[in-house]
């Protein structure tokens, strides 16, 4: 079968040159009177074929438009309820994606809406270039007594949509929001003030220069589209845009993974008597899918996307399906060459699957030669090492790590783990030194490992430390003091320890306190009982013994 073309989009394109520094719109962007049943078939059509336009007359898009005011907001809030609150950096304002805006370039912060409008009244110019958001359930309310819900906006997959999310935005001066694209379709109302809109679809994101796929602004171009460098950015000039006004009342629909650069001006005619500081109001509304249904729908529409290879890959990982999650990492190691953490997820993924230790080996290889103080990939060459017992060499990498990062998770915790459960083997084994060794290697990793002082205590018992035996011992039971087997195995070497007959009985008590069924401890008390001299006692204790395990102390040894 012949493959589907996929449908031309119906607009006249300019270059991005063009409609960054020019006051007219582009031809093309439909603008569809939502009264007309022609023109709101139109609208559902061009909505699922993920195509943008501007809806006009909408009936709740102009109710809002009428009510919403900054003074209703205003006093629609609690006084005291914060904002959201980004003060201009000089280049446009930027989308972050990390909660506290952690590696962002702008100053972010929260205030009360109380505190922020006050704060307008005598600000100047720069000082009021400032943008605040909040999530409005106010208007979530509205949208869904209005529409019912987003499949009767005509949304594509409506059943993969969770919830309806309304972001309400508010600004005192003549600000951009940076070129970005968003994962969910979008409805974009302009309340009060204009919105100067450029568009870029989905297949110019290799031409808008975005962040590197792990920096927090991930979805943003590094570009600052007021004052463009087209030297630095060559092929953004040329890229194919859009450029379209949004006055009140109006909206743009606008489908995921579509760019946008929307600069925001106050409209002083737009303001009700006696309100004041000047305004600009918008309201974002989007219809929220599983983070699965977005980068589904997202590996279709933008091909150069790493995204969605990286999110399949963590998916299928984290359902033990290492093979697919292997499968998955490579395809973004082919889009992303330069990314570490794809050929590090691709190693991770290989060892798990079976231990393909042989396939592993290049991609983690690429990894370190991408970024060579990358802890987890280290980390991840130590596991690579544990796995064919080479321990020296994966006890000095993790070194390596822990001075990379001392509070390195996987190190710190999960890898001693390993260490002493590796040491406990060699120890079955009969190798008590080497066992020793490794266990104190765990230990230098992390002082804090309970299991390495367990495992420690054990392999000095084989060797007959038991004065050091006891006190790494006594060392697990201050980080682990509920584990009733610790209290069993110092009893049991104190017993062994001249003058240590009263300390043992003490800590197989504890032992049976904490396991009442613990037969080898009520046998071990009933033994020290009788080298105390305490003959009833030592009887009672073996009748205890018998009774909880019948076919191995029926008959305490003389």
């Amino acid at each position: 079968m012949p493959k589907k073309k996929k449908p031309k989009l119906p607009y006249s394109f300019t270059t991005t040159e063009d409609a960054l520094s020019s006051d007219t719109e582009t031809s093309g962007v439909p603008r569809l009177d939502m009264s007309s049943a022609k023109q709101e078939a139109e609208a559902l059509r061009m909505r699922k074929r993920g195509q943008p336009f501007v809806a006009l007359r909408v009936p709740l898009f102009l109710t809002l438009t009428k009510r919403w005011t900054l003074e209703h907001i205003y006093g629609a809030r609690n006084a005291y309820e914060h904002v959201i609150v980004q003060r201009y950096n000089g280049s446009g304002f930027t989308f972050c994606g990390s909660e506290n805006g952690a590696g962002c370039d702008h100053n972010r912060s929260t205030q009360p809406l109380e505190e922020l409008i006050e704060s307008m009244d005598d600000a100047s110019v720069e000082e009021r270039r400032v943008y605040a958001a909040y999530e409005s359930e106010a208007a979530v309310t509205a949208f869904k007594e209005a529409t019912g819900s987003c499949a009767a906006l005509g949304e594509p997959a409506a059943a993969d949509v969770e919830k309806v999310q309304a972001i309400m935005r508010i600004g005192f001066e003549r600000v951009s929001y940076n070129c970005h694209h968003d994962y969910n379709d979008n409805v974009i109302l302009a309340l009060h003030g204009r919105r100067e809109v450029v568009l870029w679809p989905p297949s110019e994101g290799p031409r808008l220069y975005l962040h590197d796929d792990e920096h927090p602004s991930a979805r943003q171009s590094r570009i600052n589209f007021d004052a463009p460098d087209y030297a630095a950015y060559p092929l953004a000039a040329s890229a194919q845009a859009l450029r379209l006004t949004l006055e009140p009342g109006e909206a743009l629909v606008l489908p995921m993974l579509w760019f946008h650069h929307i600069r925001s001006s106050v409209s002083p005619a737009a303001l009700g008597a006696g309100e004041r500081p000047p305004y600009w109001l918008a309201v974002n509304f989007f219809c929220v899918r599983s983070i699965t249904g977005q980068m589904a729908r997202a590996a279709k529409l933008s091909p150069w996307n790493v995204q969605p290879a990286l999110h399949f890959g963590a998916a299928a990982f984290n359902a033990s399906e290492f093979g697919k999650a292997a499968t998955h990492y490579r395809a973004a190691t082919r889009l992303r060459p330069s990314l570490p953490s794809a050929h590090f997820n691709t190693a991770l993924s290989l060892r798990h699957d079976g231990g393909r230790l042989d396939e592993a080996a290049a991609p983690l290889r690429h990894a370190l030669e991408l970024a060579p103080t990358y802890p987890d990939a280290i980390h991840e060459k130590a596991q690579q090492k544990i796995a064919v017992s080479a321990y020296g060499e994966a006890v000095h990498l993790l070194r390596r790590v822990r001075k990379l990062e001392p509070q390195h998770e996987p190190t710190r915790a999960a890898l001693p783990e390993q260490l002493a459960n590796h040491g406990g083997a060699l120890l079955a084994s009969g190798d008590g030194r080497g066992a020793e060794k490794l266990i104190r290697s765990a230990l230098k990793l992390n002082p804090q490992h309970s299991n390495s002082y367990n495992n420690l205590a054990a392999a000095l018992s084989v060797s007959g430390d038991l004065p050091t035996a006891s006190r790494a011992y006594r060392a697990a039971l201050s980080l682990n003091p509920a584990d009733s087997m610790l209290y069993f195995r110092l009893g049991s070497v104190l017993a062994q320890l001249e003058g240590g007959l009263f300390e043992a009985s003490v800590a197989l008590t504890h032992s049976t306190l904490l396991l009442p069924h613990l037969a080898h401890a009520y046998y071990n008390l009933g033994r020290v009982a009788s080298l105390s001299n305490e003959p009833e006692t030592a009887k009672a204790h073996f009748a205890m013994a018998a009774s909880l395990d019948p076919v191995k102390f029926a008959e305490p040894k003389k």
